[in-house]
């Protein structure tokens, strides 16, 4: 599935504050950050899953979402192979962000599978924001998967994984 040189790269990519670095701490490392330290350019990094007898390990890329950043996340996000698009789902304003992040990533990595994420499920607002939410609004004209979750509580972080590793696994076999 896997040569010893080359690792899949997965990048999370969207809004400042909509818990990027949270669902990768929670994806990579099984546990939750309590607090807030805006992401400063990029961070890395390692998680890794038997998979068929074989280990298989990906690298996560976690792009600051600060528009600063935007020519950094171009150079960043080349050769990604998922790209986990993430928007809070407490906070409306940041779904313009996100869909500014995938044409970015996209353009840079135009092969990539997509997965939209609306994060902080576990906020009192999301419910409300859930029900006017129209996620594929975010994804005109890509193929991707959408899944709600917090990272905070840890709800849907399963099923982000799973969906992570699945791609990651299809991109192997292309």
């Amino acid at each position: 599935m896997q040569d010893s040189t080359h690792s899949p790269k997965v990048s999370f990519v969207g809004a400042p504050a909509s818990g990027k670095t949270a669902l990768v701490k929670r994806c990579a490392e099984d546990r939750f950050i309590t607090e807030y330290e805006p992401t400063l350019g990029s961070n890395l990094a390692v998680a890794t899953r038997v998979d068929g007898g074989q280990t298989v390990r990906i690298i996560i890329s976690d792009l600051g979402g600060s528009s600063l950043y935007h020519g950094l996340g171009r150079e960043i996000l080349r050769g990604t192979a998922v790209i986990v698009a993430v928007y809070d789902l407490s906070r409306l304003e940041t779904m313009a962000s996100t869909r500014e992040w995938i044409e970015i990533a996209k353009e840079a990595s135009p092969h990539a599978s997509l997965i939209v994420v609306g994060n902080k499920t576990d906020m009192s607002s999301s419910e409300d924001f859930l029900d006017s939410l129209d996620p594929k609004s975010l994804v005109v004209g890509y193929d991707a998967f959408h899944v709600t979750v917090s990272a905070k509580t840890g709800e849907g972080v399963d099923t982000l994984i799973n969906l992570i590793w699945e791609q990651v696994r299809q991109v192997a076999h292309r």
